[in-house]
């Protein structure tokens, strides 16, 4: 199977992520399922990684199980990935656009170093791009989860990091990172963000499909674009600039 997909358990799977899941349209050969339960999300990840180098697959989605997405989510960032789409030859990783699930609700689309500290970057969060481009959409972008019918011409953003929580990556990536590729470090960084900082120093490029939008759980309900529109429409505009 040229498909896998890792899922680090972390708490209870939701309903919503059972039905995402079931519904999901499956590649032509199907897909490997890799999930890993107790371990914390960063030691998760890194066994996935391993057991998906141990096997022939070409592209590992990694999957938390607390999304809700659409049927046709993972075959939409397959095409893009393989430049079937939008760029020839494709590109490296991929991932659905999705929102912090707790407030302030953001766009986990992060690009631009706004500091270093410790030997770390932490980088711009793009509010201000995706609200505008999520504007620009409607009603499309309103729908959570959702796939567009057509694939914008400007669907697609480059970014530097992303939420570990639906996005897709070649196998070479991860061969050509040094292990370990999670690490959730005693800055509390996310471990994803950890391993997206050391792909893109290895020389891989990440891009996000905005129009790929998923949902993320909290409190039974689901944080998706009216949520984080909502919340950027509410800030005072001493905030905003």
């Amino acid at each position: 199977m040229q498909y896998a997909i890792g899922v680090p358990h972390i708490g209870k799977f939701s309903g919503g992520f059972v039905d995402s899941l079931a519904g999901l349209v499956r590649p032509a050969d199907g897909f490997n399922l890799i999930r890993i339960q107790g371990l914390p999300v960063d030691e998760a990840r890194n066994e996935i990684v391993k057991r998906f180098l141990d096997s022939t697959g070409e592209f590992l989605l990694m999957l938390d199980s607390d999304m809700v997405f659409h049927p046709r989510s993972l075959e939409r960032l397959a095409r893009q990935l393989n430049g079937i789409q939008i760029f020839p030859g494709g590109c490296d990783m991929v991932a659905a656009l999705a929102f912090t699930r707790y407030v302030p609700v953001c766009p986990t689309i992060f690009r631009g170093v706004a500091k270093i500290e410790n030997d770390h970057e932490y980088l711009y969060i793009q509010i201000d791009e995706t609200y505008d481009w999520i504007q620009k959409h409607r009603p499309h972008s309103m729908t959570c989860p959702t796939v567009f019918p057509a694939i914008p011409l400007d669907a697609m953003t480059p970014a530097d990091s992303t939420g570990g929580a639906f996005v897709l990556i070649k196998r070479e990536v991860f061969e050509g990172v040094e292990q370990p590729w999670f690490v959730r470090d005693g800055l509390k960084r996310g471990e994803d963000m950890f391993f997206f900082e050391k792909a893109r120093h290895a020389g891989f490029k990440l891009w996000v499909d905005r129009s790929v939008i998923v949902g993320h759980e909290w409190g039974g309900l689901y944080i998706g674009s009216r949520d984080f529109v909502a919340y950027r429409n509410a800030l005072p505009e001493e905030a905003i600039t």
